[in-house]
């Protein structure tokens, strides 16, 4: 659905420093613990807290 009105769907490779940075600082972060809201499954919405920086990182390489 993204792609069909012409937004992107990577976020490109080699900027996971800026990414990085930049989740430290969303409003969901609490100190240095990150908090995402993820899926378990269709509309089963829960809150992740503290993943792992390889955990992290293997979702960055998975969508770069």
């Amino acid at each position: 659905m993204l792609s069909a009105v012409g937004l992107p769907t990577t976020y490109g490779a080699g900027r996971w420093p800026e990414l990085r940075s930049a989740m430290g600082r969303d409003k969901k972060a609490r100190g240095a613990t990150l908090r995402f809201v993820v899926l378990e499954g269709l509309a089963r919405p829960a809150r992740l807290e503290g993943p792992g920086e390889d955990e992290l990182r293997a979702a960055y390489d998975a969508v770069a």
